[in-house]
């Protein structure tokens, strides 16, 4: 009950950013009856919201009753609420427009929707949330504060979202916090739609919204505190933004566009590669101008718009440790983890691998880190039909593919995981829609009809089948512990560890799953890389030493698969010194727990829990 409450609160939480972020809008200009204002202003009332949980962060006020306050602003600007409805009713009757297949788009996407609540209700299994982004925000709540943890690579990245997940923790629990991750998902294909009709799409706009959202991949991580919804977002409601500027010349689309930029730099490092793109189409537009039209002009009111909501997640790396991008180009910053690279990941970098990527990523995502991760056939299938049938009738199509190649290319050499790709989808999906317009007009619906009938139905598919194991504990016939036990391989030790002293500390080897831990623990690999705690130790006595000294008082060990090749005790960091002297460290440490359990691949994991016995110095 308390994981559907978060559900419901999510709803007002979404309404209060609505009402807020209309209200604000109006304020600035923006006509408060325009239809898009639907999409535009919960965007900007989870926007200020996100920022709202930083300050408090940064003012060590980061409590529950705080966070609560947060909702108020928007609940005192709740006088319209005729006003409100008015517009959402009148957005919903436009997203109607009727098109070949619009009926079996809105069944599938509510399909999907279903499969997508029972992950919402479930327990958070992601790799990378467990990792950080719910593991930092739950570190950040119990010190009331936001600050930079030493020993977390990812505790200096962009926080946008990770501040909605914070909210969400500190005042209800995870369904909340994974909700506001399906909001911006919701968000991200309102924006496709709004893009569309604006230009001159607006049959196909809501089918292509809904081809969109239905994406197999990204609705696999709509279900999770990941961050790809937020991406997708405010990648297209940037663009939306910069198109309107382009129609009027009106300054406060172009500030508007720099301030949505800004949240989708302040989600990500990749939001630096749609910058590149909104900056080409800035220069083109002020190709001819002079004085306040010209290029520099716009291009610093854009990026000052841009770094004014989102310099602070880089500056402070910056600060700490000389890298606004920490951890990544050690090469050039001399900070940051060297050993990271995504040259393991998808196809050679070569033109021919380039040119075949389209069908390759399509029909073998497993390449590209894309077990969860499918696109899906509608790209494949449609995209070659759009530009066939668009051509030069969809007004802005040339840039649209520029943006489009630019974001590619940056992919393909940068990293090649398709979760990476997610931004650049809303993009494609407006392109679809002016081509399947002109496929209805030249009398080709049936047919297009039949195609999308087979697309809505393999994302259905994929979808309820990616969210199978999640329906039986989001109706309750399964409880919260077993499915853990059952799926999250680091939740029986996780358990075992609430049995120990409260002060105790955690030195964690080959172990990057940190959320379900109730006392504090450390990524040992995190830890010797800043501390070199084992540099000129000359035994295995000596390491031991010093971590009892830098507080530390239980290892947990762990052997997996991704392990070194060693066995037991020697998955330490300091492999040659515990292959040197085995029985030494094991006399120096009492075994508390040992547990072997298996992933949902069937990977076997072993995880070892110890107390070093050494005398503090």
């Amino acid at each position: 009950m308390m994981n559907l409450a978060g559900l419901l609160l999510g709803v007002l939480v979404l309404y209060a950013a609505y009402s807020s972020g209309r209200f604000l809008l109006s304020r600035a200009g923006f006509d408060s009856s325009d239809p898009d204002l639907a999409v535009l202003a919960p965007a900007a009332g989870l926007g200020c919201l996100s920022m709202a949980v930083l300050a408090l962060g940064l003012a060590g006020l980061l409590k529950p009753g705080f966070l609560w306050l947060l909702l108020l602003p928007g609940l005192l600007i709740f006088r319209d609420p005729r006003g409100d409805w008015n517009l959402l009713r009148r957005a919903g009757s436009e997203f109607g427009v009727k098109f070949s297949g619009s009926r079996l788009a809105l069944a599938a996407a509510g399909a999907v929707a279903v499969a997508v609540a029972a992950g919402l209700l479930a327990p958070e299994t992601a790799n990378d949330s467990l990792c950080y982004h719910v593991h930092l925000p739950k570190l950040f709540l119990k010190a009331g504060r936001i600050f930079f943890i030493p020993h977390e690579f990812n505790s200096l990245f962009p926080f946008f979202m990770e501040m909605l997940y914070t909210f969400g923790l500190g005042t209800q629990g995870m369904a909340l916090a994974k909700f506001f991750h399906f909001a911006a998902g919701l968000l991200a294909a309102g924006g496709v739609w709004i893009t569309a009709r604006r230009l001159k799409a607006g049959r196909a706009a809501s089918v292509a919204a809904l081809i969109f959202f239905t994406t197999p991949g990204f609705i696999n991580q709509l279900g999770t505190t990941y961050v790809e919804g937020g991406q997708a977002a405010f990648t297209v409601l940037s663009l939306y933004a910069l198109l309107r500027w382009s129609e009027a010349k009106e300054g406060k689309w172009l500030v508007l566009a720099g301030i949505f930029s800004g949240w989708l730099l302040g989600i990500k490092y990749l939001g630096l590669i749609p910058i590149l793109g909104y900056l080409l189409f800035l220069a083109w537009e002020c190709r001819a101008g002079r004085g306040r039209d010209s290029f520099p002009a716009r291009m610093l009111l854009f990026l000052s718009c841009a770094a004014a909501v989102s310099a602070y997640w880089y500056l402070r790396s910056w600060v700490q440790l000389g890298n606004p991008v920490y951890p990544y180009f050690y090469s050039v910053f001399g900070a940051g983890d060297p050993t990271i690279h995504y040259d393991d990941i998808g196809v050679p970098k070569t033109i021919a691998s380039f040119l075949a990527v389209p069908w390759t990523m399509t029909m073998h995502p497993e390449k590209f880190e894309g077990f969860g991760v499918q696109l899906g056939p509608a790209y494949l299938a449609l995209l070659p039909a759009a530009y066939a049938m668009g051509g030069k009738k969809m007004p802005r199509l040339a840039f649209l593919t520029l943006f489009s190649l630019l974001y590619l290319v940056c992919w393909f050499f940068l990293g090649q995981s398709l979760r990476f790709l997610m931004p650049l989808l809303p993009v494609l999906a407006v392109i679809l829609a002016g081509g399947m317009t002109r496929l209805e007009e030249e009398g080709l619906g049936r047919p297009l009809q039949m195609v999308l009938a087979v697309i809505f139905a393999v994302h259905a598919g994929l979808a309820f089948y990616h969210y199978r194991g999640d329906f039986r504990v989001a109706l309750g016939l399964e409880t919260r512990d077993r499915y853990l036990e059952k799926r999250e391989r680091t939740y029986p030790a996780a358990q075992f560890v609430k049995t120990l002293e409260p002060n105790a500390k955690i030195l964690a080897a080959d172990e990057a799953h940190l959320f379900y831990f109730e006392r504090d623990i450390v990524r040992e690999r995190v830890y010797a890389m800043r501390s070199r705690y084992a540099d000129g130790a000359d035994s295995v006595e000596e390491v031991l030493s010093r971590l009892k000294k830098a507080g530390f008082t239980h290892l947990l060990f762990v052997d997996s698969p991704q392990s070194l090749d060693v066995s037991g005790l020697e998955t330490f960091s300091v492999p040659r010194l515990a292959r040197e002297r085995e029985k030494e460290l094991a006399s120096f440490l009492e075994p508390l727990y040992t547990k072997q359990v298996k992933d949902l691949e069937g990977r076997p994991f072993v995880y070892r829990l110890y107390r070093i016995q050494i005398p503090t110095p």
